[in-house]
C-alpha cells in the first residue's frame, strides 16, 4: 500500500471492480473437513456486467477442481453463480459465487 493509505482505507474506500472472499462456515466432519465459500465480485453499477461477468469466469475456473497435495486433497464444486443488479444493491453490482470445499486429510 502507499505509505499514506492504510488497510482500513481500501476496505472502506473500495475500488471498482473488486473481489470479496469469504468463507461462510467450517464444518470438521472426520474424515473431511467441508468450507463453504462465496466469492464476490462487485462493480459500479453504470459499467456492463461483461466486465464482472469476466472476473467471476476466471475465478470459477476452479469448479470441479481436484488438487492432490502429499498432506490433502481438495474438491471444489460450485454450489451457485447468482448475479445481483444494482437495482437491489443501489450503489453497485455483483456477481455471487458460491463453493463447497471438501479437504482430505492424508494420515
Amino acid at each position: 500500500f502507499p505509505s499514506h493509505d492504510t488497510m482500513e482505507h481500501y476496505i472502506s474506500n473500495p475500488v471498482f471492480p473488486y473481489v470479496v472472499f469469504h468463507v461462510n462456515s467450517v464444518t470438521d466432519s472426520y474424515p473431511t473437513d467441508d468450507y463453504y465459500v462465496h466469492v464476490q465480485i462487485y462493480d459500479a453499477p453504470n459499467v456492463p456486467v461483461k466486465v464482472i461477468d469476466n472476473i467471476a469466469d476466471a475465478i470459477d475456473a476452479v469448479n470441479h477442481t481436484v488438487i492432490n497435495d502429499l498432506v490433502v486433497n481438495i474438491h471444489i464444486t460450485r454450489i451457485n453463480r447468482q448475479y445481483v443488479p444494482n437495482t437491489e444493491l443501489t450503489d453497485s453490482q455483483m456477481i455471487d459465487i458460491q463453493y463447497a470445499v471438501r479437504a482430505y486429510g492424508k494420515e
